[in-house]
Parts: structure tokens; C-alpha cells; sequence
């Protein structure tokens, strides 16, 4: 007898019903907690997304503080402040300046609005 055609009484043979029902309830279990873990993960990955977002914003912060502390220590007048303390160096005469042409400069000297800093190269005797 073919699985589709009922026997001469009319109802199904009962271990077939139960399998098929058992059948039934096993895919609609799995997918229901195939659906919850899937919601669980999204909640998951939102909170790591947001994780993450908290720690760029704190190294952005961070990385601009660095770049303020670079400049900081770039500063010509720090420079010129550890040339003449701690090396020892004292401004230069008039004769003893050399300008050099650079970035912002025209004809090797130094535009209107831009600082001459110049350090002698003699050290200081003993």
C-alpha cells in the first residue's frame, strides 16, 4: 500500500502520526531556539559594536592629545629653552647668523611673520 492511501478502516496507522507530529514539533523547537539564539547574538554583537565605538572615540581622544604633546615638544621656544639651560649654547652674534632657505622662506631669508631662531655653535669654555 502506497504511504498516501489510508487502510480500509479510515484512519492512519498511529506510529506514522506520531512520527510525523514528532516530526513537527522537533522543527518547530529548533526553529524557535534557532530564532532566539539568532537574537541573542544581534543583542551580543550590538553591545561589541558599541564596545568598540566607546574605545575609537577614547584613542581618537587620546591620539589628539598626543599630537598637542608633539607640538609641544616641536615648540621652537622649548628648543632654544634647552639649548641655552641644559647644552650650555648662547645666542649668536650678528656675524655668526646663517640664514638657510626652507619651507616658508624666500631667497634664504625668513618672511615678515616668521621667527629667526638662531644658536651659536661655540660652547662655552670651562
Amino acid at each position: 500500500m502506497p504511504w498516501n492511501e489510508l487502510p480500509e478502516g479510515g484512519t492512519p496507522p498511529m506510529p506514522r502520526v506520531i512520527s510525523i507530529t514528532v516530526l513537527l514539533l522537533t522543527l518547530i523547537v529548533g526553529t524557535a531556539s534557532l530564532s532566539v539564539w539568532l537574537r541573542n547574538e544581534i543583542i551580543r554583537i550590538g553591545y561589541e559594536t558599541e564596545a568598540f565605538q566607546q574605545k575609537k572615540k577614547q584613542l581618537l581622544q587620546h591620539q589628539k592629545e598626543l599630537i598637542v604633546q608633539i607640538e609641544q615638544l616641536r615648540s621652537l621656544e622649548r628648543i632654544e629653552e634647552i639649548a641655552l639651560r641644559k647644552l650650555g649654547m648662547k645666542q649668536p652674534d650678528a656675524d655668526q647668523q646663517v640664514y638657510i632657505a626652507a619651507k616658508g622662506m624666500k631667497h634664504g631669508r625668513p618672511k615678515q611673520h616668521s621667527r629667526n631662531v638662531t644658536l651659536s655653535k661655540q660652547r662655552p669654555e670651562r
